[in-house]
């Protein structure tokens, strides 16, 4: 029974985080900057010289191409010419004209402070901290580049922190490499770097992180991705203050203990101060940041600062800071790209929307139009038998008028085609409704005058001319004119023996 729900309680798990996982992707912004390209330079100054890495970003992917180490000449910090230099020859190698520049300056550069203002302070919590510069820290608006962080806000009240640098101090670095047209746009500090990775190493837990490169030690706190403290120090490994050092490191564990959850140990040291820091700290879970991160973190040149802030520069880290947000010489715009995704989209659907009926409808016509050419054939051919049709009905239309009409005619002229001899031609016949003329040519007229005076159908018979012979053809020639006994049956002719309706 237990093991079944642990089952379902297993599965309730993975199907809830399949869930949140569907609604970030569903409601993601077209603005966030996971979904966007970039190809981001960032240009690390540390004790040991100047780290500068160059990285491509994809929605599906971030690599880091190239980085190269350039060891510093003599003691402190790169001067800024030879900063610009390193930073002139690494563009000119891998030709990077065109990628974003970021400054990654040491964490002793800048003063980190926590501070509280109220719940009504966030509705200008910007303009808050520029007025309030000059009252936390030893600097003012005007000397300073300055961003800050969110720690946490309640109904009450917001607390962040603050990091604040000597404007000049960066000024010499913005300035030698702007001379070699190289525009930084974003200045971070160290320690948001690291933070970078520690979150990436422990996304579920509070962790402190100890970073020790050559005598630069630098530890702090992070919590939910957030930096809520950090330190910075020079020292050798054996120093007797290392132990101090251990001693800070362990009053932060307490404080970023909350009940019996203690934080985990993140470690960024070389072998000689990583022994110290795993004897100090053996009780507490301790992990290694370049261990958990091999694919990216190829050797021990490369620098965990550089790595960290070119990824968080990568997403635009909104638990990150910018020291140049709030100078005046830098506007901060809007990213174009996405809006420029949505005004296309939406004019891409108004023209679907309104071409798309015009397409379908001119498609159903050509469709209809082409029906139409093939059966234009065979419409010609019904239009033609049509046409017959009509023919033969007004055929048998005239041939039906006509019988009815003339019937006592066509036997009137059967009879005299039975009464008058076979050599008998009629080259006229008149038929009335009360008389028959004819002419025409016979051997013996008076011989016809018989024929037509013995039937049941002429009476009257008799010559309208005198009969004439025709020598040439030995023939008489005659005209003959009789009355119909019972009358006729329409006016008809013969001309030339052919017989003609008279109109």
């Amino acid at each position: 029974m237990k093991a079944c729900r642990d089952k379902l309680h297993a599965l309730l798990e993975k199907a809830a985080n399949i869930g949140r996982a569907f609604m970030n992707g569903f409601l993601l912004s077209l603005a966030d900057r996971r979904l966007s390209f970039a190809r981001v330079v960032i240009i690390s100054l540390e004790e040991d010289g100047v780290h500068i890495a160059y990285g491509e970003k994809t929605p599906w992917r971030e690599n880091i191409k190239q980085y190269r180490h350039y060891p510093q000449e003599g003691n402190g910090l790169p001067k800024p010419e030879y900063v610009a230099s390193c930073v002139l020859g690494f563009v000119s190698e891998f030709g990077l004209s065109k990628a974003a520049f970021v400054l990654s300056i040491p964490r002793g550069w800048v003063i980190l402070q926590p501070a509280e203002f109220p719940a009504a302070a966030g509705e200008n919590l910007r303009g808050v901290v520029a007025f309030e510069l000059d009252r936390l820290t030893p600097l003012t608006r005007d000397n300073a580049f300055y961003d800050y962080s969110m720690i946490d806000c309640d109904p009450n009240r917001i607390r962040i922190l603050l990091a604040a640098a000597r404007a000049d101090s960066i000024q010499s670095y913005l300035a030698a490499l702007k001379a070699c047209q190289i525009e930084v746009k974003k200045v971070s500090v160290s320690s948001f770097g690291i933070k970078n990775l520690v979150s990436k190493t422990c996304p579920d837990l509070d962790a402190v992180f100890i970073s020790a490169r050559g005598s630069a030690y630098e530890w702090g706190a992070v919590s939910d991705s957030r930096l809520l403290y950090s330190a910075a120090c020079t020292l050798e490994a054996d120093d007797p203050d290392m132990g101090r050092i251990v001693e800070r490191v362990k009053s932060v564990v307490d404080d970023l203990q909350t009940g019996t959850r203690r934080p985990v140990i993140v470690l960024d040291t070389d072998s000689k101060c990583g022994r110290v820091f795993y004897d100090r700290f053996k009780s507490m879970n301790v992990f290694s940041v370049r261990d958990k991160h091999k694919h990216i973190i190829q050797n021990r040149e490369m620098s965990t600062t550089a790595i960290g802030g070119l990824m968080a520069a990568f997403v635009d880290d909104p638990q990150g800071v910018n020291l140049l947000t709030c100078s005046a010489s830098v506007i901060v715009r809007p990213p174009l790209l996405p809006t420029s995704i949505l005004l296309v989209g939406i004019v891409l659907i108004l023209a679907f929307h309104l071409l798309a009926p015009l397409y379908y409808g001119q498609n159903r016509i050509d469709e209809q139009a082409r029906l139409i050419l093939s059966l234009k054939p065979e419409v010609k051919k019904a239009e033609a038998l049509k046409c017959k049709m009509d023919a033969l009905k007004n055929e048998i239309r005239s041939i039906r008028q006509f019988r009815k009409q003339n019937d006592r005619s066509i036997d009137i002229i059967q009879d005299l085609t039975t009464i008058l001899p076979q050599k008998t031609w009629l080259t006229h016949l008149k038929i009335t409704d009360t008389a028959v003329e004819m002419e025409g040519h016979a051997s013996s007229s008076s011989e016809i005058i018989l024929k037509l005076e013995n039937t049941k159908r002429f009476k009257r018979v008799e010559f309208t001319s005198p009969t004439v012979r025709d020598a040439r053809l030995s023939n008489e020639r005659f005209a003959i004119k009789m009355e119909l006994k019972d009358g006729g049956g329409g006016n008809w002719m013969v001309k030339e023996g052919k017989i003609h309706a008279k109109q």
